[in-house]
């Protein structure tokens, strides 16, 4: 049998482009399109007060045989102490090994922290700029360790964490007001991290 010719006609403006727009640069809006953007940049002009909640510091698990090795690092000096009769010393020893051993075993809080134009805010308690001449970072695995370097030689360092998300809100504020300064960890950090304190 002979096909049937079909009585539509196949519709020439469907498939073929306006002649008018060949040749003529996008509109705005497909130029908007294809402007590339960075979704993860904070302008610090737009951030002016930043808050979040973290732990005071990281709790590592000890094994029993942290613990032991503790207690017989302190036996030991103990025993070089009494070989010459310094019981006070002793005495010491004894309790700051009992300290050592219980803050270790101490659960850290969860504080509030707020970062805006007035300072470092910690559970309430504001800690204005000039109290620092810098700041640094640590990364670690999960969070990240900000330090605030005293301005005055034998003050406390400042150090809060806060999860990799929120870091750069945090440093749109910081970046106004205090330089960052990334430092290498002196001799008694290292210690502390090695030993899991």
């Amino acid at each position: 049998m002979d096909p049937q010719p079909s009585d539509q006609q196949p519709d020439s403006h469907a498939s073929s482009p306006d002649a008018s727009s060949l040749g003529q640069p996008p509109d705005s809006d497909s130029q908007a399109q294809l402007q590339p953007s960075d979704e993860n940049s904070v302008d610090p002009h737009e951030v002016a007060a930043f808050g979040w909640e973290a732990s005071e510091f990281v709790l590592h698990e000890k094994p029993v045989v942290w613990y032991v090795g503790v207690i017989a690092a302190a036996a030991v000096f103990c025993a070089g102490l009494a070989w010459f009769k310094q019981w006070i010393a002793i005495a010491l020893v004894a309790v700051m090994t009992l300290a050592v051993i219980s803050f270790s075993r101490k659960e850290p809080r969860v504080l509030q922290y707020m970062v805006d134009d007035d300072g470092i805010t910690i559970d309430g308690k504001l800690h204005d700029y000039y109290l620092f001449k810098s700041y640094s970072l640590h990364p670690q695995v999960g969070w990240r360790e900000i330090d605030f370097e005293p301005a005055k030689r034998f003050s406390q360092r400042l150090t809060v964490l806060c999860e990799d998300e929120a870091f750069d809100h945090i440093e749109a504020v910081l970046s106004v007001h205090l330089p960052r300064v990334d430092r290498e960890p002196d001799f008694i950090e290292k210690l502390t991290r090695y030993l899991k304190f």
